[in-house]
């Protein structure tokens, strides 16, 4: 085995891991879709990679590509006419016996006793400009797996839009391409001339080189002489074929090939990551800015609370500052009558303290428990109208199907969102909310201070605390305590009601803003828990997006970096690449 045998056979290797790891990679940006053109063909590729070197006719219908390949051939083995007479990709492989096997629709192969086919595969293909769109979709396929491409362009109509699109392709794909000016026969030689300097230059502008161009007569060297060929500008093309595709230059461009198509592959799918890694930016902006609005809603709601609390706070000293003032004007010698009477007294300490304190009470935690829920409204008001606003697809940023799966389900997902956070909002109950709020506040103060409390308001029960602590059913100060006490028990008596006054209210003080702060985190909880799970779907999905994608992008690296490799390898066993 020779030293190039050995090299090729290592790269061949290395050319079917790198295909291989392609196949994946279109299936990760695709999503698992088979049906794609990019993978369709690299698998292609990968399934033809041991097949004999291939140089593939191609060209507009009419351009004499069939021509070509008889007087190449010395045969009449392909039909000739004005209209499209090749209906199908046919390869024309060496056999010592003429034969024809049609392996599927669209699909033939024909086998001749030519020596050149001993060495290469010819293919003649559909014409690029094909009435039957399924031509060019043959011919398209084909292509990639091409080694070499002879593309043949008419004289009479050189280097057509057409034409350009499809050699733009090749450049693409970096086939090795030779262009023949075929019916040269058909210009003088001033046209000829003006006509080979026109596809040299639109060539050498498209490719950025000059490809080898051949100005050619398929039907003067149809008799495939010598003398024919020479006349027909073939001997150029049948040394180019017979001498110059030797051995090693055939293995080398048999081994550049697949590079070919995993280098514009892998340009093929870096764009359609970059398209899709677009998409998720703009959807990983989307989730950052409602987890900020929702941050921001807690940071707003964590301050603006303090106020709440201060006036629920100045409310409780506030009634201390009466409740001093009841004791000082109450709970004199002058009264004696009424603090022989505690009922008498009590009734007048509900009416002028305990009374007001509850009905301030009840309305500062009802302003504290509405605050709440109106803020909770506006946050999924704002949640809906800015995902109403937000488009769910842009078309610079799309192509098409390239997004499939997850563009399918982001929209449908931030639709669900909008739909259900627009109910929420359409449906939403202050009464109702609030009265919840309310009842579990009320409920977790009676808890803390094991009071039963049936169905009083919270401003109520702070009331019942309050007085319940102060006064007793046998009244302020018995009439047994004076005779023995004297005169002097009623400034005593009146300074430790206030401090029992004071004492309570600074322990109903404290239960009360330990509830509303326990209240207050746990109703904070619900409401972002609530916003969380609605857009939890979602916010999944664009994670996800992301890991697919960075991991795509880690393959993406893998694979340019294999195809280097590959390509050193192949100068380090060939040398550098001879000019056209």
């Amino acid at each position: 085995m020779t030293d190039h045998t050995t090299h090729a056979a290592h790269i061949r290797i290395q050319a079917m891991a790198l295909l291989d790891a392609l196949l994946v990679l279109c299936d990760d940006v695709y999503q698992g879709r088979r049906d794609v053109a990019e993978r369709q063909v690299v698998a292609q590729t990968r399934a033809h990679l041991e097949d004999p070197f291939l140089v593939v006719v191609a060209g507009e219908f009419n351009a004499g590509k069939s021509s070509l390949i008889n007087a190449i051939l010395a045969s009449d083995v392909m039909s000739e006419g004005a209209t499209p007479t090749t209906d199908a990709v046919t390869m024309l492989r060496y056999a010592p016996m003429p034969m024809a096997l049609s392996q599927q629709p669209g699909w033939v192969v024909r086998a001749l006793p030519v020596p050149l086919l001993q060495r290469l595969s010819i293919v003649d293909t559909p014409g690029t400009n094909a009435v039957i769109r399924q031509h060019e979709v043959l011919t398209r396929e084909i292509v990639p797996r091409a080694d070499v491409v002879l593309f043949v362009t008419s004289a009479d109509r050189p280097f057509s839009e057409t034409e350009r699109a499809f050699l733009a392709m090749l450049h693409e794909w970096q086939r090795k391409v030779i262009i023949l000016i075929n019916k040269i026969d058909l210009l003088s030689p001033t046209e000829s001339a003006d006509v080979q300097a026109f596809v040299r230059a639109q060539a050498t502008t498209l490719f950025g080189a000059t490809p080898l161009i051949m100005p050619v007569s398929a039907r003067t060297a149809r008799p495939a002489t010598a003398d024919a060929y020479a006349a027909g500008g073939f001997a150029p093309l049948m040394a180019f074929l017979n001498e110059r595709l030797d051995d090693q230059t055939r293995l080398r461009i048999r081994l550049e090939s697949p590079l070919g198509v995993a280098t514009q592959t892998h340009a093929q799918l870096s764009s359609i990551v970059t398209t899709q890694r677009a998409t998720v930016t703009d959807d990983v902006q989307t989730v950052a800015y409602l987890d900020g609005q929702i941050q921001q809603f807690v940071s707003d709601m964590r301050r603006d609370v303090a106020g709440h609390r201060a006036a629920v706070a100045a409310t409780l000293s506030h009634a201390e500052v009466r409740g001093m003032q009841f004791f000082d004007e109450q709970i004199r010698i002058l009264n004696l009558h009424r603090l022989l009477r505690g009922d008498t007294l009590q009734q007048a300490f509900e009416q002028e303290v305990a009374a007001d304190l509850a009905s301030a009470i009840e309305a500062h935690t009802q302003q504290l428990v509405d605050w709440m829920i109106e803020r909770n409204l506006q946050l999924w008001q704002s949640v809906v109208e800015y995902l109403r606003r937000r488009p769910l697809s842009s078309t610079h940023m799309m192509m098409g199907e390239v997004t499939g799966t997850f563009q399918y389900n982001r929209q449908q997902l931030i639709r669900d969102i909008v739909t259900q956070a627009g109910q929420i909002v359409a449906s939403y109950d202050r009464s109702a909310e609030a009265s919840h709020v309310a009842m579990e506040l009320r409920d977790a103060v009676a808890t803390t201070a094991v009071v039963q409390v049936g169905a009083v308001g919270i401003g109520a029960l702070i009331a019942t605390l309050l007085k319940g602590a102060v006064f007793d059913t046998t009244g302020i100060v018995a009439a047994s305590v004076i005779a023995i006490g004297g005169l002097y028990i009623i400034p005593s008596r009146r300074a430790a009601l206030k401090r029992q006054l004071h004492e309570r209210l600074s322990d109903v003080r404290t239960r009360l803003m330990e509830t509303i702060d326990a209240q207050f985190d746990q109703e904070l909880e619900r409401m972002v828990s609530r916003l969380r799970e609605a857009i939890a779907p979602y916010t999944r999905l664009v994670a996800s997006e992301v890991q697919r994608l960075d991991t795509i992008d880690a393959n993406m690296l893998a694979v340019q970096h294999h195809i280097a490799e590959i390509r050193a390898d192949i100068v380090n066993a060939f040398g550098e690449a001879p000019t056209q």
